[in-house]
């Protein structure tokens, strides 16, 4: 049962054994890292290859400017369509102050007609500003 085994050959063995070791398996080439030299080359020991500057945001400025303030009255200002200084026209509408007065009213049982008091109320109305040369709307203000 001492039956030798020739590697050299091509003769099948005998038994379940190969006749040939299994080949080694060898990497495809360029397959894996790139050496750690090729990028360096060229620098001493202990530097680092140059690097881009690094890009610096310049600052930028802002400008607020101030809406100016409209109230329940009229106002003296410049129009910023006709630049004409003007006192503005005012015009008054049922807003939401308007509306939460008259529910309220008709929550506490004002409900015979009382309720549609607020709606002639003036102090209780939103008003919107307008430019008496150009007519255009120049801001509002609102009660809530």
């Amino acid at each position: 049962m001492s039956e030798k085994q020739n590697y050299g050959t091509n003769a099948p063995a005998s038994g379940n054994y190969p006749a040939e070791p299994p080949p080694q398996y060898e990497p495809p080439k360029g397959a894996g890292y790139p050496p750690q030299q090729d990028g360096y080359a060229g620098y001493q020991q202990g530097t680092y290859p140059p690097q881009a500057a690094p890009v610096v945001a310049q600052p930028t400025t802002v400008v607020y400017v101030n809406a100016p303030a409209f109230g329940p009255n009229s106002k003296q200002m410049q129009c910023p369509y006709c630049q004409a200084h003007v006192t503005t026209s005012v015009e008054y509408y049922s807003g939401g102050a308007t509306w939460l007065v008259a529910g309220i009213t008709l929550f506490v049982g004002c409900w015979l007609g009382c309720c549609l008091i607020p709606f002639c109320i003036q102090d209780l109305k939103d008003a919107r500003h307008f430019c008496p040369n150009c007519n255009r709307t120049l801001g509002t203000y609102h009660r809530m």
